[in-house]
């Protein structure tokens, strides 16, 4: 409380005033206090409203999208499952949608790109199959001419009917095993080559422990090699081929992978009698006649048309050991 004199105009002299003013100090400052500490509890209590709001929808957010994840790595490891739960945000939704009709177009082309290399690898084995019988073929010819010509002789003709059955066996023999052959569908995977030819070599050294005295010595590059193969079909190309060797080997068989700047080479090598160049070419045709009845033949054949199916090829030559050497070529950049 503060007094002051206060004059009257117009008034008496002698008339003054006495004014006293109540000021309230500290009402005011408790009244300003109690508005602050009532706001801020209200700021408070408003903020923690929508912070809680705000993670409630974000933790929903976040439970869709790793719900989304975990759907679509499930699709991923196993193709013919496509159900992914749906979700009520809307983005989330529609990389949904773009996930699913995305892998129907990629699952649609790869069933259009394996139906036209299954075409092409048809088409490229009846090339190859009409390629090879034109020898067989013709040589039947010529000793038709020679039965029905007037100078041959008795021998000759006699010949001749012998060789005529024999091409004619070699025929069907080799038709009975492209149609095998074209029964086999090739899956081409980017592996590791090595892992292939590995497999392969010790599969077909089970399978022949009556030679578990032939010594069977992998020869591989330290770094392993990406290739795009179907482990399974050209492993049992590789198989096939080893089987053979060890077969065949006196005591030795060498499995070696050599890769170069255009093509992969893997040779297999034994220290048996080996054959000839024109026997090696009967038996990749699979009209070759084995002395251990036919699995020799239909497995080098066989194997023929497993590298063919990858783009590459087999080659026949003496080994260094003095028997054969079957080298497959596999073409294309190293990976």
């Amino acid at each position: 409380m503060s007094f002051t004199e206060v004059k009257r105009i117009n008034g008496p002299e002698a008339a003054t005033v006495s004014m006293g003013i109540y000021l309230g100090l500290s009402s005011i400052i408790i009244l300003t206090l109690e508005i602050s500490l009532g706001t801020f509890v209200f700021l408070f209590f408003t903020i923690n409203l929508l912070i809680s709001k705000t993670i409630k929808e974000s933790t929903a957010g976040l439970t869709s999208l790793s719900e989304l994840e975990t759907a679509i790595r499930e699709v991923k490891t196993d193709f013919n499952k496509k159900n992914i739960t749906q979700s009520n945000i809307l983005e989330l939704e529609n990389i949904r949608e773009a996930f699913i009709e995305t892998f129907t177009d990629l699952e649609e082309a790869n069933n259009k790109l394996a139906k036209s290399k299954a075409k092409e690898m048809a088409t490229a084995a009846y090339r190859n199959l009409i390629h090879d019988l034109q020898v067989p073929v013709m040589a039947i010819g010529h000793y038709m001419q020679i039965l029905d010509h007037e100078m041959a002789s008795i021998e000759d003709r006699k010949q001749a009917q012998v060789r005529i059955v024999d091409l004619a066996e070699q025929i069907i023999k080799q038709i009975k095993s492209a149609r095998t052959n074209l029964a086999l569908e090739a899956t081409i995977e980017s592996s590791d080559l090595l892992v292939s030819v590995e497999t392969a070599t010790q599969n077909a050294k089970a399978s022949l422990a009556e030679k578990a005295f032939v010594e069977v010595k992998t020869i591989l590059p330290n770094q392993s090699i990406r290739h795009p193969h179907d482990s399974v079909l050209l492993g049992r190309a590789i198989s096939n081929l080893v089987s053979n060797a060890i077969d065949a080997a006196k005591s030795k068989v060498f499995v070696e992978v050599v890769p170069a700047d255009k093509f992969i080479s893997i040779k297999i090598s034994d220290d048996g009698h080996g054959m000839s160049m024109d026997d090696a070419s009967l038996f990749l045709q699979g009209r070759g006649k084995s002395t251990k009845a036919d699995r020799m033949g239909m497995g080098i054949s066989s194997a023929n048309h497993i590298v063919r199916s990858h783009g590459g090829k087999i080659v026949y030559q003496k080994s260094q050991m003095g028997g054969a050497c079957f080298e497959i070529k596999l073409q294309g950049d190293l990976a």
